[in-house]
């Protein structure tokens, strides 16, 4: 829900859609067999005894993921939690734990495990008090986050 303050803008810039990533060392054999065979509680029971790496302690990320594609919020207690996301990626890519993370942020170290049931998606903005800021500055930032 975005907020409402006289002269800010908010322009939405992209789509990110979220996905359950890890090491590409995690063998996901079973897990895919639970998936294809579309065994919704298996594949959850699965992803819940792995270790889970969470951006925030409140989860909302995961808990976001796991209420489109599970239908409640997940049990999880992170093994860390670390609040930058770049991080966070760099250290799953040496562990074998899962994260929910947006596609974009993925590099090719990381494995996809799961995209979901149902694509869980954000919208980003681009928020700038439009009486502080040129065109020319708003511009760019949309050039730079695009």
């Amino acid at each position: 829900k975005l907020p409402t303050h006289n002269n800010i803008v908010f322009e939405p810039i992209r789509q990110e859609q979220y996905v359950i990533a890890g090491s590409k060392t995690i063998v996901t054999t079973e897990f895919d067999n639970y998936t294809s065979e579309e065994d919704w509680e298996s594949a959850e029971a699965w992803l819940l005894s792995q270790p889970w790496f969470a951006y925030t302690t409140d989860l909302a990320i995961i808990r976001k993921f796991w209420k489109k594609n599970f239908n409640k919020r997940p049990v999880i207690k992170p093994h860390c939690v670390i609040p930058d996301m770049n991080i966070l990626l760099n250290s799953i890519k040496s562990n074998t734990a899962l994260t929910v993370a947006a596609d974009y942020l993925r590099d090719d170290d990381l494995k996809v495990l799961w995209q979901g049931r149902v694509f869980t998606e954000s919208t980003l903005y681009l928020a700038y008090d439009q009486t502080k800021v040129t065109s020319d500055q708003v511009k760019l930032m949309q050039k730079l986050c695009r």
